[in-house]
């Protein structure tokens, strides 16, 4: 059984955050509490830990050095710590082995097994790229942390600016959390000229596809989204389009389809299906 960090529905409950409530004030509420969710992330222990810094330093060194470095007698522990350190910083992008491998000196193998490591320990979570064929759908996994915390409180960590990956990152979880146990997958999209962040199949059928993006006012980005969702259902002849965004709440029309953006505090509260 997989236990994940604290959902966003979780850390309401233990932060008494009223989650039904349609008023003004506590829809701010919410708003805060995502916020301060979006940075400090699920860990239970980290509600109360004053030190928290130390306590994320601390399980990330113990993990790759009593359970991985341990369980799978990983001889260069430097690389094996700081290539999960570069992962970590590049969340929500493509896991290349090469790339990995020159840049720290290893073997495109043992990249690939230090990053098969870190995903069975639970810190990363790796999605596949949607494809019919199945030898497409092994390449090039795009990364996830486990846990925000992990980027904001690790040690010499440089991607605490995007908040936006850090939604996305909280709604690949969150998908996770509530598709796997229904035996749905959850995928990422690509085509040459557009992209779409996640894609939920069941038995080889597109049930859903998912952008997730922090601030749609401005055009160019709102455009791109769209395009993205748009562009997708044609080629998978899906009808079920969602635009997850940090505060909007609207109906987009677009092409003949009907995109749903909804606020991230509302998508994360849903009932779980």
């Amino acid at each position: 059984m997989e236990l994940y960090p604290f959902s966003f529905s979780e850390f309401c409950t233990i932060k008494n955050v009223e989650k039904t409530s349609v008023s003004t004030k506590s829809k701010a509420i919410r708003k805060v509490a995502l916020q301060e969710y979006l940075q400090q992330g699920g860990f239970p222990e980290l509600l109360n830990e004053t030190n928290r810094r130390g306590y994320v330093n601390g399980l990330i060194d113990a993990i790759i050095k009593n359970d991985i470095a341990h369980r799978f007698k990983v001889r260069n522990i430097e690389a094996l710590r700081r290539i999960a350190a570069y992962l970590a910083d590049n969340y929500c992008q493509e896991f290349v082995a090469k790339t990995v491998g020159e840049l720290f000196g290893v073997s495109n193998h043992t990249a690939e097994n230090y990053y098969s490591y870190l995903k069975e320990a639970f810190l990363l979570v790796g999605i596949n790229r949607f494809s019919f064929k199945s030898k497409e759908r092994v390449r090039n996994e795009k990364v996830y942390v486990i846990d925000t915390s992990f980027v904001t409180e690790r040690e010499d960590s440089f991607s605490l600016e995007n908040i936006g990956w850090r939604l996305e990152n909280i709604v690949c979880i969150e998908l996770l959390r509530r598709y796997k146990p229904q035996f749905c997958d959850v995928f990422y999209y690509k085509e040459d000229t557009f992209q779409v962040d996640f894609l939920v199949a069941k038995d080889g059928n597109v049930q859903e596809l998912i952008q997730v993006s922090y601030d749609v006012s401005n055009e160019k980005t709102r455009t791109r989204e769209v395009r993205g969702l748009v562009n997708a259902a044609k080629k998978l002849k899906c009808k079920n389009l969602t635009l997850v965004t940090f505060e909007t709440n609207e109906t987009i029309e677009a092409e003949g389809y009907t995109i749903k953006a909804i606020a991230a505090t509302e998508w994360l509260l849903m009932q779980s299906v």
